[in-house]
């Protein structure tokens, strides 16, 4: 079984020795457990280039090498603060995306793994049976909320909506992390506020690619 860590490095002085200190808690609990160290993996692609300043090398290429390794786990765990890391977050929307089992900081003992791996297919057909409909609907509420406040698919039309949807997300999660569960505003959970920005970030990020 393969498991990634995920938290903010970028601008944390001690992130290495987080890091490893996470790493050391996992494999206590999980002997057997391979984990995946995004610290080590970037120090590995800093010296495949012979990079010495890891600032050397693009924050873009650092997070391809990640979604690589991601894409090869079986779970992710996110350490505590991941939700100030930009990288972080698109790693935990990738994991969402992909059906990756999701941890957060502190749940480390709820975690549960079976003696086999599990696989993912991505070929062939999309088999909707597998998504879990009924988490989907906080995010429909959220959207009805949306349309009664403004406009029916008034969200796609919000000037500069990825940078604004982003922000929003962060806000959500934010307050999420902080154990505030529900959106004063709304009184929906702050998660699926969240998963709408998510959505509506990913509409702007494939018009700019189209």
């Amino acid at each position: 079984m393969k498991l990634y860590l995920s938290g903010k490095i970028t601008g944390v002085p001690d992130y290495k020795a987080k890091f490893a200190a996470v790493e050391t808690e996992v494999k206590q609990m999980f002997p057997t457990m391979e984990i995946v160290n995004p610290v080590t993996v970037g120090e590995k692609l800093q010296q495949s280039r012979g990079v010495v300043n890891p600032n050397d090398i693009s924050h873009g290429d650092y997070m391809k090498l990640s979604m690589d390794e991601l894409a090869k786990c079986d779970a992710i765990y996110m350490l505590d603060c991941w939700h100030d890391s930009k990288g972080a977050v698109m790693e935990y929307v990738f994991a969402l995306e992909n059906g990756i089992p999701i941890y957060f900081h502190k749940n480390l003992s709820t975690m549960q793994f079976g003696t086999d791996s599990g696989r993912k297919d991505d070929s062939g057909k999309l088999d909707w049976s597998l998504l879990p409909m009924n988490l989907m609907e906080g995010v429909v509420k959220v959207l009805m909320f949306g349309a009664r406040k403004y406009a029916r698919d008034n969200w796609m039309k919000v000037p500069d909506g990825k940078n604004r949807y982003w922000a929003a997300m962060m806000r959500h999660l934010g307050a999420a992390q902080q154990g505030e569960f529900l959106d004063t505003e709304s009184g929906l959970p702050h998660i699926d506020h969240a998963h709408c920005c998510m959505i509506f970030y990913k509409y702007f990020l494939s018009k700019e690619s189209t």
